[in-house]
């Protein structure tokens, strides 16, 4: 059973002020008529489960949501209540509001001279991916991407578009053994300016 608590039970308990803004991704939902999840109604499914303030952004898994848990809490509940309610079972990928802001003041490509359809930052789960292990791989494979390192992340330009690209998630996590899912950029800049009002 899932008992929502309003922001006036948080503050019986004391537990407004450790709130914190969170983003999540979901990865692989809504893709070929596969892992089908409407966000509106998951949205409803979110608040149900104890989160507050809840957005979506379109529907490819983009939600920012307030929580007293941790990341990695958030992520499990998540994960579950998708497994309950749809029966299959989704990678969660979540980031605090102040690291993934971080993501996007560091990113290094220029998107103002460059298709910012092209632009894409891939979110890691797992072990640690250094450059020199990236720059290996790519020469080893010749693709024409260009590929940054971050903080568990990876910076990419798809030269020529990341729907023609090898260099997709299987291909990642394959090589590199880890857990990713991607965004583009203009995504993941809606909702910056989302989180800016949230």
């Amino acid at each position: 059973m899932l008992l929502r608590y309003s922001k006036k039970n948080w503050l019986k308990v004391g537990f407004l002020s450790d709130m914190h803004t969170y983003v999540i991704f979901l990865r692989g939902i809504n893709v070929s008529g596969h892992n089908i999840i409407k966000m509106a109604e998951f949205k409803k499914l979110l608040e149900l489960a104890g989160f507050e303030e809840v957005q979506t952004l379109l529907q490819s898994g983009n939600i920012i949501l307030n929580s007293v848990l941790r990341i990695e809490e958030i992520e499990q509940k998540i994960a579950q209540l998708i497994y309950s309610d749809y029966q299959f079972e989704i990678e969660v990928f979540g980031l605090e509001k102040s690291d993934f802001l971080k993501v996007l003041r560091e990113f290094p490509f220029d998107i103002k001279s460059l298709e910012t359809k092209k632009l894409a930052v891939t979110f890691l789960k797992g072990k640690l991916v250094i450059q020199n292990h990236l720059d290996e791989l790519l020469q080893t494979y010749k693709m024409p991407e260009q590929v940054i390192v971050g903080h568990q992340v990876l910076y990419s330009y798809y030269v020529k578009g990341l729907g023609r690209s090898k260099f997709d998630s299987k291909f990642i996590e394959r090589k590199l053994n880890v857990k990713s899912t991607t965004r583009n950029i203009n995504t993941l800049i809606k909702l910056q300016n989302k989180l800016r009002m949230h």
